[in-house]
């Protein structure tokens, strides 16, 4: 249980009572008990006649006989170790946090503002999706002209119809460019070949047409559109698609969800609206009628129920739909069955049987792992009978990797992809999707809380490996630069806004928990003495120097090894000025805690140790300590919440050991 808040103190600003003793947090209470007749040997007021040392004393006692108190005691020891020091209070303070009563008030008006978003967004649910289809088949299946098209340009200069492609900038051929800009450069009228190829036959209309060129800026005009031509030729937008729903709950057994479509393909346009009420009937079973209008009409009932306390489910639906095909009006009737049960606890299965459209028998099985996912889906029918497996391996704690596979009576589909978690509630997905009937398309998928937002771009129309291999490499370095260029410092400006205004919130409490550090450092100086004098007389273990705090340079600021697609190296570039206040030397506290030439200090948060405080709140902290021992000089560096135990032959400089 202790481990489940073995930070959260601290990182509420709350005390760590285990740090402040410096016992384990499964010490026994005869060791919390020693641990604190040790301290009360420094840091009693009668231990003290200096009457200034008195008034600090008095000032530090509290925290360590409360500290031992809550340790000592069983029942408060169990809720210390669960809820941290505010389940003790039975609430926090947020005054300490802030230096005016206005910033209280606004800080709670804006948790008010967000919950009550929340609950608006928990009851309305809205979700939505945007889809662009990009067609690029052009970049990979260039136009190509047939040979009797050039042999189809008459004596006179006259063209076929091909020419009208070469006047709007569809023409590939590089040879005609080429001519033209020849023209340009011998002073010709570049415009005129271009201009009189296309009206060649209107022999009446060419001289007139040369003289009007004349007046344009040949070389600037073409130039521009060759330019463009060539960055934007061959990518055209093929079709959209705009999704939107919501829901609401007038009752507690029903809800009510509306949804919209709207798409377009090419020329032809597509719409869609339709209403789902669904009723719970008892808590087991519950019923759904969907309704819809629009480019075709839909009505479906279906009934479903939870089976062994909610490891299975089974449903059924009929549906009716009517449609126009071709100025026929087509009505259908269909019906399914299924039945989803957990076979164990990380194996499901699904048996689906479809009647009327499209009648099949699918079989389904999927495993969920952590992170790690796969099915497999084996579908009868007449019509297209296929098996398919899905896998998604996690890469790292936020990436993973997702491989399909679909095979057909007369095709075979493979689609691979990477999914990064960009934020608890962003993420963005890049896939690229291959097949002999459908070609080779990427896919580019971002979602934001509800929202979707998807890119499918069409490569070629069939299987080239051009497309493959650019539509595999130019997402990744295309994401690659915009996180270097773009995210990467657009975090880090926000990162740097965000520390400065919680170090501006921490200030008060900072300078509190400061001014308790020095004057335990004041009531400790003369018990350091001592012990820096019994330690050299041993050659035993002295402090040289320690600090604790934001390190400038350590790990905790990120390295170049970081994960190629990760966020997690970058860091906030701050300025050795500001550094130096986030640092503290703690060269004394750590002497005073050396015993028989030993020091250890447990795995949790060196803030609470008596003359340690915070600097950085909620920031990465790290302790260097370097000390002597046997005379011989020892340097270690341990990140906030890792165990330190010194001395260790390991620490010791390299230099030193050479010379040895």
């Amino acid at each position: 249980m202790a481990e489940a808040n073995s930070n959260g103190d601290a990182a509420h600003g709350g005390e760590d009572f285990y740090a402040l003793l410096n016992v384990s947090r499964d010490a026994r209470v005869e060791e919390i008990r020693s641990a604190y007749r040790q301290m009360c040997m420094l840091y009693h007021p009668d231990k003290h006649t200096d009457p200034a040392k008195q008034e600090l004393a008095r000032e530090m006692f509290p925290r360590i006989q409360r500290a031992y108190e809550v340790l000592s005691d069983e029942q408060q020891r169990a809720v210390y170790d669960i809820y941290g020091e505010s389940g003790l209070t039975a609430g926090t303070e947020l005054a300490p946090y802030y230096n005016t009563v206005a910033e209280l008030k606004a800080e709670y008006e804006m948790v008010q503002r967000k919950r009550e978003q929340e609950q608006l967004l928990a009851m309305t649910a809205p979700k939505g999706m945007i889809s662009l289809n990009i067609d690029a088949t052009e970049w990979f299946n260039p136009r190509k002209y047939d040979d009797e098209d050039d042999d189809e340009v008459d004596d006179d200069g006259s063209s076929s119809s091909s020419t009208w492609y070469r006047d709007d900038g569809d023409d590939v051929d590089g040879d005609e460019d080429d001519d033209t800009h020849d023209d340009d450069e011998d002073g010709g009228d570049g415009g005129v070949s271009a201009t009189s190829y296309r009206f060649a036959d209107d022999d009446d209309d060419e001289e007139e047409d040369v003289d009007d060129f004349d007046d344009f800026d040949d070389e600037e005009y073409f130039d521009d559109d060759l330019t463009l031509s060539r960055i934007f030729s061959g990518i055209y937008v093929s079709g959209m698609k705009f999704e939107q729903s919501v829901q609401t709950r007038p009752t507690s057994s029903d809800t009510i969800t509306l949804n919209g479509t709207l798409s377009t393909q090419f020329t032809k346009g597509t719409g869609q609206v339709s209403g789902t009420w669904t009723h719970q009937l008892s808590p087991s079973v519950s019923t759904e009628t969907t309704l819809a209008v629009g480019s075709h009409r839909l009505l479906r009932c279906k009934v479903q129920q939870s089976l062994q306390h909610g490891r299975g489910l089974a449903f059924a639906d009929v549906m009716a739909t009517h449609m126009n095909y071709r100025g026929r009006s087509l009505i259908g009737v269909g019906a399914s069955i299924g039945l989803l049960r957990s076979l164990t606890d990380r194996v499901q299965g699904l048996l689906h049987w479809k009647v009327g459209l499209d009648s099949s028998m699918t079989t389904s099985f999927m495993y969920n792992h952590a992170a790690a996912s796969h099915s497999l889906a084996c579908k009868l029918s007449a019509r297209t009978p296929s098996l398919s497996v899905q896998s998604a391996f996690p890469l790292t704690d936020d990436l993973r990797l997702k491989l399909t596979a679909t095979a057909t009576l007369d095709d075979v589909s493979v689609g691979y992809g990477l999914e990064r978690q960009l934020t608890d509630h962003t993420k963005l997905g890049l896939g690229l999707y291959s097949s002999r009937a459908e070609g080779v398309s990427v896919r580019v998928k971002f979602v934001t809380m509800r929202q979707a937002y998807v890119l499918p771009i069409q490569l070629s129309d069939e299987l080239s490996t051009s497309a493959v291999v650019y539509g595999t490499l130019f997402p990744l370095i295309t994401y690659a630069a915009v996180r270097q260029l773009v995210i990467v410092p657009w975090l880090r400006s926000l990162e740097r806004r965000e520390l400065a205004e919680k170090r501006r919130r921490n200030a008060v409490l900072v300078e509190r928990q400061r001014q308790q550090a020095k004057a335990a450092v004041v009531l400790m100086q003369e018990t350091v003495q001592r012990k820096i004098e019994s330690e050299e007389r041993v050659q035993g273990l002295i402090i040289v120097q320690a600090w604790y705090g934001r390190l400038v340079g350590d790990a905790s600021r990120g390295t170049a090894a970081a994960s190629f697609f990760g966020l997690s190296s970058y860091s906030s570039s701050s300025t050795e000025e500001e550094d130096q206040d986030l640092v503290v030397d703690v060269t004394v506290p750590l002497q005073c805690l050396v015993k028989d030439s030993k020091l250890i200090l447990q795995a949790s948060s060196k803030a609470s140790l008596v003359g340690f405080y915070d600097p950085c709140l909620d920031e990465p902290k790290q302790l260097r300590v370097v000390y002597r021992f046997h005379n011989a000089l020892h340097e270690v560096t341990v990140n906030d919440d890792e165990e330190l135990r010194i001395p260790k032959r390991s620490h010791k400089k390299q230099q030193q050991q050479q010379q040895q």
